[in-house]
């Protein structure tokens, strides 16, 4: 069970955050709110495990009403012999708590605000278990597509339906909002272009040379040290931020095609380095059974799979509209 002290905790940051200043810019408040729900959520992970078997029972009853019939046993789904797992990063909590972050970010109405969370956090909910059960039945039909397909439409789609959902709430509460559309079909067309490529160098080569500087940097730490890194995933999910945040880059405005892939470059290069000090902590935890690194772990993969990308998109592409606490009769420089 949770805690009541920490759920107490945890409403009395998030009162004391949306109080704090709010002349104080949207995104500065952003990246606190969903700094503070990504940490909440890894420090209450396992009072949040039930959520798993809820998403399973949920994906089971659709493709049950679509025709199949699944068999469930507590977080698992069997579907022809092919069984997936609900682990937590796959009930949508983590996308739920970013678009809340959005959300709360912005000053509105109490009315307003619960709205929008209320409709933003069913819609991912939604798509979610749409999403698990497309993915099941893709996996019991196609295997060999599983993998390909659970990481675009879980990596790609989800984190952009994500920013959408925020941007659609602040057209609808706000009037000096930007349409959202065009850019969600930018950004859905450069991230379909860029997943299929991005998969053969994530598989073949991107990791490999991850794990070379790894092994690189151990051996330079501990000359005699003698291991063999292994890379039991085919596809490792957070790095998939890199096609996710140039898909958000390129759909934005600005200069031409050049000069937004040369703007994006460095947002590259520095999610390139937070690649390589997860995955030196986790080598780190795996060779030396140091358990006690497995939370710092999990904070540097959730963090580069949700807030880098963006944050990156937001330093480099200027705050978007979404972010900006605009004031009437204020105009912009």
């Amino acid at each position: 069970m949770v805690p009541m002290l920490t759920i107490r905790t945890t409403f009395a940051i998030v009162r004391s955050m949306l109080a704090f200043d709010r002349c104080s810019p949207s995104w500065l408040r952003f990246a606190m709110l969903c700094s503070l729900f990504l940490l909440t959520s890894v420090w209450l992970e396992t009072g949040l495990m039930p959520l798993t078997r809820v998403v399973a029972q949920m994906c089971a009853w659709l493709l049950a009403q679509s025709g199949v019939a699944p068999l469930l046993h507590g977080d698992l789904i069997t579907l022809n012999n092919f069984t997936v797992r609900i682990v937590l990063e796959c009930t949508a909590l983590h996308p739920m708590l970013i678009y809340s972050a959005f959300v709360l970010a912005q000053p509105g109405t109490v009315e307003s605000t619960l709205a929008g969370l209320l409709a933003g956090c069913g819609m991912l909910f939604t798509v979610n278990i749409l999403r698990i059960a497309a993915v099941t039945v893709v996996g019991a039909r196609w295997p060999l597509f599983f993998e390909i397909s659970h990481v675009y439409l879980g990596q790609i789609i989800m984190l952009l339906l994500v920013v959408v959902a925020a941007q659609v709430w602040l057209y609808i509460s706000r009037s000096d909002a930007d349409n959202p559309l065009p850019f969600l079909l930018r950004a859905a067309l450069w991230g379909s272009i860029l997943y299929l490529p991005w998969v053969t160098l994530n598989k073949f080569y991107y990791m490999h040379a991850i794990d070379l500087v790894v092994a690189s940097i151990i051996k330079t730490m501990n000359s005699h040290a003698n291991f063999v890194i292994n890379r039991p995933e085919a596809l490792y999910n957070h790095t998939f931020a890199i096609p996710f945040y140039l898909s958000l880059a390129l759909a934005s405005g600005g200069g031409g095609l050049t000069w937004r892939l040369a703007r994006a470059l460095p947002g590259c290069l520095a999610m390139v380095g937070w690649h390589i000090l997860s995955r030196m902590i986790q080598v780190t935890k795996d060779l030396f059974g140091l358990t006690e690194l497995m939370p710092l772990h999990i904070i540097f993969y959730l963090f580069g799979q949700f807030i880098v990308p963006i944050a990156l998109w937001f330093y480099f592409f200027g705050v978007p509209s979404l972010l900006v606490r605009t004031v009437p009769g204020d105009t912009e420089e």
